[in-house]
């Protein structure tokens, strides 16, 4: 078993935590699973951490095709007959083996990869802009979770690129890596398909990293994978010669026309301006053809989303999602169909802090409302009037659209994060320990640099004293020097203690950060329902709050 942790410019400090996780991976044979950094910067200082952490160091310099070449440069220099594939940042659960080697003992013919979700600790964008961190599932637990893993059926999941389990067999029998495309994980995933070879996408969460910190890092991410999509299909002729079943083709062609659902809101939010402000036609029907054609689909639409999501989306939040970024993705979509490439593409940082400096990012969104609120104002005074039914059913729907823009400027605008390190809520045993006595307590919520504690009896009174906290679960016990940070007492008069640690041995930090990490997110699962009106009002309230 090879696991590869694939590195470009990440620091020392991120990688320490996927290796001290994949070398916590349970296995029936440790002596067998050979972890290795691959770094394509061929860094001093990451080498050193290998050697630290008694793992192996593959170091590449003038690496010419990316991550593809980063891991090609591996894979021709290892022999295990399986190979796991991580990023930088994406920290393995404890039984990330034990879930995913079983596969490639079923009987239902020779298998390629079985792909995990790519999950995050930290909220994404759209959960820590919004203020949805308790209501909003990850954005990408929808395709990961459901989409991805409804596309087995098919024989169709994407393979990722990370959090995967994958057959050397497999890949090295299509030539390694793909490094003739932008998303090399998305072509390799279809050679491999192509040749046979049965893969899986499964739900359940063995891994997670850092979802994107910046609106720039997340349009620079999805217009990558959109055209990196397009450029694969086309650079296949549309795979019609590579021996997929047609149903294969067919999954993948839907992901060809998922990239086009940013055009789609284009159309739909310049429709009604068009109309009311420019009297250009779109459809010509009546209104009773328009509410019989547009009401059932509206609804069929959002049902039929709600249920095939398992309830982790909705028809108002998939708009805001795709009106945040349409302005940033339609145009290279177009382009990236008629062939027109991109030329250069950065990686998607990983050690980025949330940059709330976005305004000239929102223009477009801003230009759109102004213009709806015209048109908003022209369909009362001049329209309505005229033609009553014909003008509210426009109305109704530039409010719509006014109401999903406000949204999206909101997301765009975003909020400022000056939390270094993910704070996850935890209800762990923990001691503490100081020169006048012991106490016992819970953990409320636990960080790498520390954790907020309540104490089942007793105060500690002194808070200047040196600490020595103990915290353990099943599988892991660490030990820490610590400090008293602060005391804030909640409304039922129960103190909770922000501890801070000062200093941990490398074994404590070791197994400390497994208490950390090896964890599932916890955010929600489903979406909490809300109305609009309610996101729209927490998310002023929050805004005017914050500049008091």
């Amino acid at each position: 078993m090879d696991v590869f942790i694939a590195t470009h410019n990440e620091s020392a400090e991120l990688l320490y935590k996927t290796v001290n996780a994949c070398k916590y991976m349970v296995y029936p044979d440790k002596n067998r699973v050979h972890i290795y950094l691959c770094d394509d910067s061929d860094r001093p200082e990451i080498a050193a951490l290998a050697e630290q952490m008694d793992t192996g160091y593959f170091g590449l310099r003038e690496n010419q095709h990316a991550k593809a070449g980063n891991l090609n440069n591996a894979i021709f220099k290892t022999h295990s007959p399986l190979i796991a594939t991580f990023d930088a940042d994406m920290i393995p659960t404890h039984d990330f083996l034990m879930r995913t080697v079983p596969y490639f003992f079923l009987d239902n013919g020779p298998v390629g990869f079985i792909q995990s979700p790519q999950s995050f600790y930290n909220a994404d964008l759209f959960q820590y802009n919004l203020y949805s961190k308790e209501k909003l599932p990850n954005e990408q637990d929808y395709f990961f979770k459901e989409v991805n893993v409804n596309r087995n059926y098919a024989n169709a999941p994407i393979y990722a690129g990370s959090n995967t389990l994958i057959s050397r067999q497999a890949v090295t029998e299509v030539g390694g890596i793909a490094t003739d495309s932008i998303t090399e994980d998305f072509a390799t995933g279809i050679r491999i398909q192509a040749a046979g070879y049965r893969c899986y996408a499964i739900p359940t969460v063995l891994a997670h990293g850092l979802a994107p910190a910046t609106l720039r890092d997340l349009i620079g991410q999805r217009r990558r994978w959109g055209r990196g999509c397009i450029q694969t299909l086309r650079q296949s002729c549309w795979l019609r010669h590579m021996g997929l079943p047609l149903r294969t083709r067919f999954s993948y062609y839907s992901s060809f026309l998922y990239w086009w659902t940013f055009f789609r809101r284009f159309v739909y939010i310049s429709a009604p301006i068009l109309f009311t402000l420019f009297q250009v036609v779109i459809v010509d029907c009546t209104v009773p053809e328009l509410l019989i054609f547009s009401i059932p689909a509206y609804l069929l639409y959002g049902l039929s989303l709600r249920f095939l999501s398992g309830s982790m989306r909705s028809t108002r939040w998939s708009n805001i999602i795709d009106t945040a970024l349409f302005p940033y993705l339609m145009f290279p979509i177009i382009l990236e169909t008629l062939g027109i490439r991109e030329k250069k593409f950065s990686v998607t940082r990983k050690d980025a802090v949330t940059d709330s400096r976005n305004f000239t990012l929102a223009l477009p969104h801003l230009f759109f409302i102004l213009l709806s609120a015209f048109a908003i104002y022209q369909c009362y005074t001049v329209w309505m009037p005229a033609s009553f039914v014909a003008a509210l059913v426009v109305m109704c729907w530039l409010i719509l659209n006014t109401f999903i823009l406000i949204m999206a400027v909101f997301f765009i605008l975003g909020r400022k994060n000056s939390r270094k390190n993910v704070r996850f809520s935890a209800n762990i045993p923990v001691v503490v320990k100081t020169p006048y006595g012991r106490f016992s307590g819970h953990t409320l919520d636990i960080s790498e640099r520390g954790m907020g504690i309540a104490l089942d009896d007793g105060r500690i009174l002194d808070q200047s004293l040196p600490l020595e906290v103990l915290v353990w679960t099943e599988r892991y016990r660490a030990s820490m020097d610590a400090r008293m940070a602060r005391v804030a007492e909640n409304e039922e008069g129960a103190l909770k203690y922000g501890i801070a640690f000062t200093s941990m041995d490398a074994e404590n930090k070791s197994q400390y950060f497994q208490i950390v990490y090896d964890r599932e997110p916890d955010f929600p699962t489903r979406l909490v329902k809300s109305s609009g009106l309610r996101d729209l009002g927490r998310n002023i309230q929050k805004r005017l709050r914050r500049r008091r």
